[in-house]
C-alpha cells in the first residue's frame, strides 16, 4: 500500500478574513461561482491523489486566499504490475484496431463481387426435390400396395388352400413391413433426436477485446458481425449460418475458431484466414448463396454418416434380443438403412455438382481477402501453413484414437500437440508452396504482425484444454477427465502407439492373397484410406474420429 494526500476545505475563513473576502479571492483563482459557494457551504475535498509536496502547495494557495483547509493522508492499493506479455497484448490490439479501422476490400477489386443469389438457390433445389419426390413415391406405393396392389397381384393365383393363407400373410406383411421401415428411414432426418452437446463459446465478457476486434474486422468488410464465437480443438476456421437455412434472409452468422490454427499461426496469418472466411459473405448476394447452398449440403452430408441415432438403436436391439429371427429382421433393417445412406450420398453428390461452380467462385473471391491482409506474395504460403495444420490435426486425432483404445489415454491439449508436431515437420522439410494467380496481383500487405496468434487470447492454454475436454464429451466419452495425460508423455510414445495400431489393423484384416506376380496387396491400404476419410469428417466437426 502507498500513501496519498488530499486537501479538504473546512468551509470557514481563516482568522482575520470574512466570507466575503474569501469569496472574492477564490473567484480570482478562476473558480466558478457555484464551486466557491460549495467550498464555503460545507467541508469538501478540493484535490486528492497528491503526494505530500503537492498537497502542501495546494493548502498554501487556498490558505492565502483566506479559506481554512486541512491536509489528510490515506492509503491506496499499488497499481497492477503490467507484465511484458500484457503490454505486448495491449500494443498488439491497438495496432490491429488501428489497421482495421480502414476499409478491407478484396485484392485487385474495388468492392465485393455480386452473384445471382436466385440462381444459387435454384441450383441447390434438385437434390431436395428428388428426396421429397422419393418420399412421396414410397408412401404412395406403400398405400397402393396395402389398398389394392396386393389384391391385384395375388388374387388371381390358384394356390392350395393350406398354402393360401400363409402366402397371403407373407406377401402382405413382409413387403408392408419393408416399406414402413424404408419410409421411416427416409423420414429419419425429421425424427426427434437428442441435442448434441454445445461447443465451447468464447465468452464476450472474458474475451471482450477479441470480440471487439472481430466486430472491427467485419465492419471494415461491411459484413454482419457474428452473433456467436465458438472454439474447437480443430484447425478449421469457419463462418457459418447461425440458424442454418433460416439465416438466408437475416444473414446472421457464427464464427468457429479452431484453436489448433491459432496455436500454429502468426497474428497476420490468422487474421487473414478470418477475413477470408468472412469474405464468403461479403455481399448480400454472396451471403444468401453461401448460407442456402451450404446449409442444404450440410444437411445432406449429415444423413450419410454412419453411427447415427438409428444405427445405435438397431445395434442395441441386436444385443438385447439374441434370436435368429430378430437378428434376421435387424439385418434387413440395417441393409435398408445403408441403402438410405447411399441415397443421401448420391443426392449430396448431385447437389455438389449443381452448386460447386458458384461455391468455387465465392471461395475464389474470398481468397482475395486473405491476399489483401497478408499481401499477394504470402498468400500461397499462408494457405500452405493452414493446410499443414489441418493435416496435423488428422495425425493427432489418429494418435489420440489409438491411445484411447490401447492405453485408455487422451491428450490434455490437442492444439498444443498439433502445433508441436506441425512445427517439427516444417523444420524437417518445409512444405512446397504452390504458385497462384493471386501472386501476380502484387498486392501489398495490409497487416504485418509477427507475434504468435495465441497472444490474442487470455490464458490460451486453459482455453485449449477446455475445448479439448468438451470435444471428448461431445464424442460420448463421459469419463474423459480421468483419461487425460500430459501431452509430452503421449507424444514421446507416439511412434510406438501408431506402430501397435498398425499391427493390430493388419492382424484384424483378412489374409492378403498372393498375386500372379508374387506380390501381396498391403492389407492396411483400404483401412487406412477409410480411416483417413473418417478422420477428415471428424476434423470438420471439431472432433477426433
Amino acid at each position: 500500500m502507498s500513501k496519498k494526500y488530499r486537501v479538504i476545505s473546512q468551509a470557514a475563513p481563516v482568522a482575520g478574513k470574512s466570507k466575503l473576502d474569501v469569496h472574492k479571492a477564490l473567484l480570482k483563482m478562476n473558480l466558478k461561482p457555484e464551486q466557491v459557494q460549495l467550498l464555503l457551504l460545507k467541508p469538501l475535498v478540493i484535490k486528492k491523489g497528491l503526494d505530500n509536496q503537492q498537497a502542501l502547495e495546494y493548502a498554501e494557495r487556498f490558505s492565502a486566499a483566506g479559506l481554512r483547509v486541512k491536509v489528510e493522508s490515506y492509503e491506496v492499493a499499488e497499481p497492477p504490475i503490467v507484465t511484458s506479455v500484457e503490454k505486448q497484448r495491449d500494443d498488439l490490439y491497438k495496432e490491429l484496431l488501428r489497421t482495421f479501422a480502414n476499409p478491407l476490400r478484396p485484392a485487385g477489386l474495388e468492392g465485393p463481387p455480386q452473384y445471382n443469389s436466385a440462381g444459387a438457390i435454384l441450383a441447390a433445389l434438385p437434390a431436395p426435390a428428388l428426396y421429397l419426390l422419393l418420399v412421396a413415391f414410397t408412401a404412395g406405393l406403400l398405400l397402393w400396395y396395402l389398398a389394392t396392389g396386393h389384391a391385384a397381384l395375388f388374387s388371381g393365383l390358384d394356390l392350395p388352400e393350406a398354402l393360401a393363407t400363409p402366402i397371403k400373410l407373407v406377401t402382405l406383411v413382409l413387403p408392408s413391413l419393408a416399406g414402413v421401415v424404408l419410409l421411416a428411414f427416409l423420414l429419419s432426418p425429421f425424427w426427434p433426436r437428442p441435442a448434441p452437446q454445445a461447443r465451447v463459446a468464447l465468452e464476450a465478457k472474458s474475451h471482450a477485446r477479441f470480440h471487439h476486434l472481430i466486430s472491427q474486422v467485419t465492419a471494415a468488410m461491411d459484413v454482419a458481425a457474428p452473433e456467436h464465437i465458438e472454439i474447437s480443438p480443430s484447425a478449421q476456421i469457419s463462418v457459418q449460418a447461425a440458424r442454418g437455412i433460416f439465416s438466408t434472409r437475416r444473414g446472421d452468422l457464427r464464427l468457429v475458431i479452431g484453436l489448433s490454427a491459432v496455436a500454429g499461426m502468426k497474428v497476420d496469418e490468422f487474421m487473414a484466414v478470418v477475413a477470408q472466411q468472412f469474405g464468403r459473405f461479403s455481399s448480400p448476394s454472396a451471403s444468401a448463396a453461401s448460407i442456402w447452398t451450404e446449409s442444404i449440403n450440410h444437411w445432406l452430408a449429415e444423413q450419410t454418416k454412419e453411427g447415427g441415432h438409428w444405427d445405435e438403436r438397431l445395434n442395441l436391439w441386436r444385443e438385447s434380443y439374441n434370436t435368429k429371427l430378430v437378428h434376421l429382421l435387424i439385418g434387413a433393417a440395417k441393409s435398408l438403412r445403408m441403402l438410405v445412406r447411399k441415397l443421401f450420398a448420391g443426392l449430396l453428390e448431385l447437389n455438389r455438382k449443381t452448386t460447386g461452380g458458384r461455391l468455387k467462385d465465392i471461395g475464389a473471391s474470398a481468397d482475395l481477402y486473405l491476399a489483401r491482409v497478408v499481401g499477394s506474395s504470402r498468400f500461397a504460403a499462408t494457405r500452405a501453413k493452414h493446410k499443414a495444420l489441418r493435416q496435423g490435426v488428422e495425425d493427432i486425432y489418429a494418435l489420440n484414437h489409438a491411445a484411447l483404445y490401447q492405453r485408455e489415454q487422451l491428450l490434455t491439449n490437442i492444439p498444443a500437440a498439433v502445433a508441436e508436431i506441425t512445427q517439427s515437420t516444417e523444420t524437417a522439410s518445409a512444405p512446397a508452396v504452390e504458385t497462384t494467380e493471386i501472386e501476380s496481383l502484387q498486392t501489398a500487405a495490409m497487416l504485418n504482425c509477427d507475434p504468435a496468434a495465441q497472444l490474442l487470447f487470455e490464458e490460451f492454454d486453459k482455453l485449449c484444454e477446455a475445448a479439448t475436454l468438451r470435444s471428448y464429451h461431445r464424442r460420448g466419452i463421459s469419463d474423459a477427465d480421468r483419461l487425460l495425460v500430459a501431452n509430452q508423455n503421449m507424444l514421446a510414445d507416439r511412434q510406438a502407439i501408431l506402430t501397435q495400431a498398425r499391427v493390430q489393423a493388419i492382424a484384424a484384416s483378412a489374409p492378403s492373397p498372393i498375386k500372379e506376380d508374387g506380390t501381396v496387396d498391403w492389407p492396411g491400404d483400404e483401412s487406412d484410406r477409410k480411416s483417413g476419410e473418417k478422420r477428415s469428417t471428424g476434423e470438420k466437426n471439431g472432433e477426433f474420429a
